[in-house]
């Protein structure tokens, strides 16, 4: 189909507003919207997407952002419960029936940006702000150790004075080289500010495991207006930033957008160019993908924010983008009730073998698996078994972050 939108649209270019064209985002809606009771159109997308076994292998093509965005937009409940069971079947094939879990360690809530989502923010003056002394990672680590923990991921606000890239650096150091009764952090994974090219490079030097940066819109207009003072204002800087995490050598990154912010349909296609952008590029897609949602937290309150998305909308969204990239791990908060992250009742909890998935998927070993929920409403159980069944890890909304400190996160593969 050509249209205008194609030719600004260039998933190998490396300008965030053509990788991500708004243009190409709204043909692509408006696409989804005029097809999403096309039942011929949906089932050759469901086909393409069907799990393919040959010689004991298992082999998935995944999907376009336009292509998934149809299977987002359907309504027919018979397809939806069809997807329903693609995606499960598709998780279950790649990573077996099992959770990992990681925990977030909070470095700093010094912030000089004034994001209108995060209690962060420059402007809140009554919380406490905080830096944690390398004695004081130590401590947080060796507690976390002591729950079961071997991977975590750091945290920071972005404030060069209080958490420049020297103190990042320090921590993780410190963090790998605690050697504790429960044996050693296997992976440190880092969410912090888009950076520098050298930056990174450190970054890959001190061994992280992912990067981690939520891009928390796509909708240019909308990043800017909820990011309207300090570096994170920049969206070119932010959205290019995996690029230049590449470039500094680190090939594991982890991408997301904070559900609630903008519309989901777009946020959900914008998410998908990402990923076709970065396997245009670097011929690897994202380890991780996140899905948090917008959540209370100090002075945030959701309800003045006007894009929020019920369970049933947010755990389609999670099997839509398993079935568009089979071989990507999805990160969802414990922040999320039980019934959202459960699985159906009578389910196991207990430890599962490795699946055997690509170099640039493979989840890190499993520590520890979710309980599952027992007290799921049948009612919607056809959406909420799915959560847990098609995730990859764990990952906070940053609305809803407590200031400094341990915390848990669970990672469903």
């Amino acid at each position: 189909m050509a249209t205008s939108a194609s030719i600004s649209y260039n998933p190998a270019s490396l300008l965030a507003e053509e990788f991500i064209s708004h243009e190409e985002i709204l043909e692509t809606l408006r696409y989804a919207e005029e097809n999403k009771r096309n039942e011929e159109l949906i089932d050759r997308i469901l086909e393409k997407a069907r799990p393919k076994y040959e010689g004991g292998k298992v082999r998935c093509e995944g999907l376009t952002h336009r292509e998934a965005s149809v299977l987002l937009a359907c309504d027919i409940p018979e397809k939806n419960a069809e997807m329903m069971k693609m995606a499960e079947e598709i998780k279950l094939a790649f990573y077996g029936n099992r959770i990992v879990l990681f925990a977030p360690l909070y470095l700093s809530n010094y912030c000089v940006n004034g994001c209108t989502y995060c209690p962060y923010h420059a402007e809140n003056k009554h919380i406490k702000r905080k830096k944690l002394t390398q004695d004081e990672v130590r401590q947080e680590v060796i507690a976390l150790q002591d729950m079961g923990h071997k991977r975590l991921a750091l945290e920071a606000g972005e404030d060069p004075l209080h958490n420049p890239i020297d103190y990042i650096l320090e921590c993780i150091h410190t963090i790998y080289g605690i050697h504790h009764k429960n044996g050693d952090i296997r992976r440190v994974n880092v969410n912090i500010a888009a950076t520098t090219v050298e930056n990174y490079r450190k970054l890959r030097d001190a061994g992280i495991g992912t990067y981690i940066l939520f891009q928390e819109t796509y909708h240019k207009e909308s990043y800017e207006a909820l990011h309207p003072t300090g570096p994170k204002h920049d969206y070119r800087y932010h959205t290019e930033a995996m690029d230049r995490a590449m470039e500094g050598g680190i090939d594991d990154v982890g991408i997301g957008v904070l559900f609630g912010l903008d519309k989901y349909r777009y946020e959900f296609a914008g998410l998908l160019m990402h990923a076709e952008h970065l396997e245009a590029v670097h011929g690897v897609g994202p380890h991780t993908i996140s899905v948090p949602r917008l959540k209370k937290a100090d002075d945030i309150d959701p309800s003045k924010f006007e894009n929020g998305i019920d369970d049933e909308t947010f755990l389609k969204i999670i099997a839509c983008i398993r079935i568009a990239v089979p071989y990507t791990g999805m990160i969802i908060s414990t922040r999320e009730s039980e019934a959202v992250r459960g699985k159906r009742s009578g389910s196991a909890s207990r430890r599962f073998p490795e699946a055997p998935v690509p170099r640039w998927a493979a989840m890190p070993k499993k520590n520890a698996c979710m309980t599952p929920s027992s007290s799921m409403s049948r009612t919607r159980e056809p959406w909420m078994k799915f959560c847990s069944g098609l995730c990859g890890t764990a990952s906070c909304p940053r609305s809803a972050r407590p200031a400094t400190g341990r915390g848990a996160r669970a990672t469903a593969s």
